[in-house]
């Protein structure tokens, strides 16, 4: 249909529509964000053959061309810079070293001296392949059996008693491959490796579950550090480590986007409580049925007239002695608001019309976090759009501005943000890639 049909203003028209320039922007951008842009390709496909055409190529510039478009130049800013990297270290006298110069600490106590062949024996088994074999085994072995155990398990049913034994087994097997190691490398060399830390945290967790020490609430805390026996696994395949150390090195410069983003997050919350606290109700009837409002009494709700000036059937609707309505002490002269003439119908009730709000300062932390995820943020726009003040009743299309709002914290909060994180940890994983 027309937008110049009669008929247009009586038709039920999608709130994405391409009516007009403002509309149709604010379509495009929720294409591109992709929040329920398939509905909105079904509706133009009903108006035109040529709809799937115009959408699909729209997804594909829009979103696989031109936001990684948008990534790879703000990756470029990454590159090479040493402030952000922090690949260099500066040093007394001017000079400079690399991260990847340090030597890790080998501390052996007297070992070498004393007793050279068992250290020789110990490298020799911590670099034998099949030796890293046999424990890939034993971990995978182990991680399948941790996920079978089940405190609900009968102590005397055949399962639980195999399960026992078999952490016992592989209880032994780690405790020797941490003794080996700690032989072969002495316990500060071996300690100082992350992962080395975390294997020694296995191995203590399983010998206090084994030995059934009761400790408390602490105890019992760290007893369940037994499931990072699966993290083992990452330490045993290089690109997976690789990403992990990825990560975890990339924590610094991901804590300072972080900072950014609360910030940005928390401007856009200020100015949403602003303007839009008190406003995300409406007034509706009890139930979808016969107790519906009818389009006078909605009418009366929506553009409250003066009391005084109240027509005998709009007088009907309310019931002065209904819960909450105040209506006995309005003057002649008093405009009630929706709110109030809402209140003091019998079949009517004034509810939120958004499970979220801008209320307070968290709430609309809340509510934008959840925007910044394309989750329903059209739906959190409309309600923006058709609200008109603290307890007035919402009317469509009542101020369109506020998708600028919304759109300019997706592109600045969300897009931008996240494709700041994106560069950091992927600028960490590179400089680790060449490290390697």
């Amino acid at each position: 249909m027309d937008i110049s049909d009669p008929r247009y203003a009586d038709a039920d028209v999608p709130r994405s529509n391409f009516d007009d320039f403002m509309w149709s922007l604010t379509t495009v951008f929720q294409v591109l964000s992709g929040e329920n842009w398939n509905a909105v390709l079904y509706d133009c496909w009903r108006t035109s053959n040529a709809a799937p055409v115009y959408f699909v190529s729209l997804v594909v510039l829009g979103i696989f061309c031109a936001l990684n478009l948008f990534l790879a130049i703000l990756l470029k800013q990454f590159d090479g810079s040493e402030l952000v990297t922090g690949r260099i270290h500066p040093e007394e006298g001017g000079k400079s070293r690399r991260v990847e110069d340090e030597e890790p600490t080998r501390d052996v106590p007297g070992l070498e001296r004393r007793c050279p062949s068992i250290q020789a024996l110990c490298e020799g088994l911590v670099s034998d392949k099949r030796l890293d074999m046999f424990l890939t085994f034993a971990i995978v072995a182990s991680s399948i059996a941790l996920a079978l155990d089940n405190p609900l398990h009968d102590p005397s049913s055949g399962l639980a008693k195999t399960l026992l034994v078999l952490n016992l087994v592989f209880t032994v097997v780690f405790l020797v491959e941490f003794s080996v190691k700690v032989l072969a490398k002495g316990l500060r060399g071996y300690l100082s490796d992350g992962w080395n830390v975390i294997d020694f945290a296995t191995v203590v967790a399983s010998v206090l579950e084994l030995c059934r020490i009761e400790g408390g609430k602490s105890l019992r805390v760290f007893r369940v550090l037994r499931v990072l026996r699966p993290l083992r696994m990452i330490n045993r395949f290089k690109e997976v480590k690789l990403v992990v150390d990825a990560l975890i090195t990339s924590l610094p410069a991901v804590a300072d986007v972080g900072v950014v983003c609360a910030l940005m997050f928390f401007v856009f919350s200020i100015f949403g409580v602003t303007f839009l606290k008190g406003t995300f109700n409406l007034c509706r009837a009890l139930d979808a049925g016969d107790s519906a409002l009818s389009p006078g009494q909605l009418d009366l709700v929506t553009y409250p007239s003066i009391y005084g000036q109240l027509k005998s059937n709009e007088l009907a609707w309310l019931n002065l002695d209904a819960p909450g309505c105040d209506a006995s002490n309005w003057s002649a002269t008093y405009r009630p608001t929706s709110r109030e003439i809402c209140e003091c119908m019998d079949d009517a009730v004034w509810v939120p019309s958004s499970p979220v709000d801008f209320d307070n300062v968290i709430h609309g932390l809340a509510l934008l976090f959840e925007i910044s995820t394309t989750e329903s943020w059209t739906d959190v726009m409309s309600v923006a759009i058709d609200q008109r003040g603290v307890d007035m009743q919402p009317v469509p299309n009542n101020n369109r501005l506020w998708a600028v709002y919304f759109i300019a914290f997706l592109v600045l909060g969300s897009f931008f943000i996240l494709e700041l994180f994106v560069g950091a940890i992927a600028e960490s994983f590179s400089r680790l890639r060449e490290k390697g």
